[in-house]
């Protein structure tokens, strides 16, 4: 197993394959939600933490007791990517693997870094990685400390998606890519549809792209949502644009 690759996405519904191929018996979804805790972090984590992560309705004995039943399932599976000692486990960030949100901040990083001059394209890779929310549809019951973690995630890489999305997006306003920009501000109410910057943009780009009448419509449709979520109307620099 040790030539094989690791491969998991977990920006939207969680996957995990193993050369190219869905990982089956990985066992519960406390096992993927272990993993997925794992390959998030860069350090080693102590039993006794991982076993109040994911036990904390039970008695620390028997949660110790469940994470080392756990683990060793986990082993008999992916044991090159896991480092497991007597007192702490971690994820073997050493061994063959490919995460998505690494490659999404890998992508970020390299945008930043880029020169002035440089093409959107690493953000473009980025934001194709955005299948959807952070372990979307993914719950543990009675495991509060997973879940407020896996929400704080969600939140962080959903607020990266909307940034990134963006910039994109006026990106393509400035150099006349108006079809590509809408196509962007479409991701981008999907993912906030309370954010009268992105419908903005989205009447701009639908405007300049010949489609004034489906521009006017994107500002009842904000009035509607902003109505019906918050109660206001929009703001002036909305109702300016719309005039």
């Amino acid at each position: 197993m040790g030539d094989k690759k690791l491969t998991i996405r977990l920006l939207g519904a969680i996957e995990i394959e193993l050369d190219g191929k869905p990982l089956t018996g990985l066992g519960t979804r406390k096992a993927e939600a272990l993993l997925a805790y794992l390959v998030s972090h860069k350090r080693p984590f102590s039993r006794e933490q991982l076993a109040d992560i994911l036990w904390d309705d039970r008695s620390q004995t028997q949660a110790l007791a469940n994470l080392r039943s756990l683990l060793s399932g986990m082993r008999r599976k992916i044991k090159p990517w896991l480092l497991v000692t007597r007192h702490t486990v971690a994820f073997n960030h050493e061994s063959d693997y490919w995460l998505d949100t690494a490659a999404f901040s890998q992508a970020l990083s390299a945008k930043a870094e880029a020169v002035a001059t440089a093409t959107d394209v690493d953000r473009t890779q980025a934001i194709a990685l955005y299948r959807g929310d952070f372990l979307e549809g993914f719950y543990l019951r009675d495991c509060r400390g997973f879940e407020e973690w896996a929400t704080l995630e969600r939140e962080r890489w959903r607020r990266l998606a909307i940034n990134t999305l963006q910039q994109l997006a006026h990106d393509c306003l400035r150099n006349g890519r108006y079809p590509q920009g809408i196509h962007y501000t479409d991701q981008l109410l999907r993912l906030d549809n309370l954010s009268e910057q992105a419908h903005r943009l989205q009447m701009e780009l639908l405007a300049r792209n010949g489609r004034r009448h489906a521009a006017l419509q994107q500002y009842t449709d904000c009035c509607h949502v902003l109505a019906k979520e918050l109660d206001v109307e929009p703001a002036p620099a909305t109702q300016a644009l719309y005039h």
